[in-house]
């Protein structure tokens, strides 16, 4: 269902029903936050940010991207996975698997934000999983 409201609100961009940005310099400023270690065990926060009154979601992705919607430059590959749906400030908290395999890989998130009428990406953000 996630995965559906993130296809859903590109289609919209798509569509012409919301105006793309190339600039995440917009109203929404969307960012996002990772709080905690990044190690085999340990717990992180995502927090994706921006301003109060813009919607939208946290995504991520094994692929580091860029993908390229029109005007939109999405941080981050795809296949991309929804993790938070709703207004900015919301977060989600992860515990990074304790599987040696995953040392060393990397995992990218980007908010994704709207105003309603406009629709913007935040930078990319990076995580490596240590030992």
């Amino acid at each position: 269902m996630k995965n559906l409201y993130l296809g859903s609100f590109l289609a919209a961009a798509t569509l012409g029903l919301l105006t793309l940005s190339a600039s995440p310099q917009s109203a929404c400023n969307p960012q996002v936050t990772v709080s905690g270690t990044t190690c085999l065990g340990d717990t992180i926060t995502v927090t994706m940010s921006g301003h109060l009154d813009c919607k939208g979601c946290l995504v991520g992705s094994l692929d580091p991207g860029p993908t390229f919607i029109g005007p939109l430059t999405i941080p981050v590959g795809m296949p991309a996975r929804t993790f938070v749906i709703g207004l900015a400030g919301k977060s989600r908290t992860f515990t990074i698997p304790n599987d040696p395999v995953l040392m060393n890989a990397s995992y990218y998130f980007c908010a994704i934000l709207t105003d309603g009428a406009s629709m913007v990406a935040s930078p990319g953000t990076q995580i490596t999983i240590c030992p």
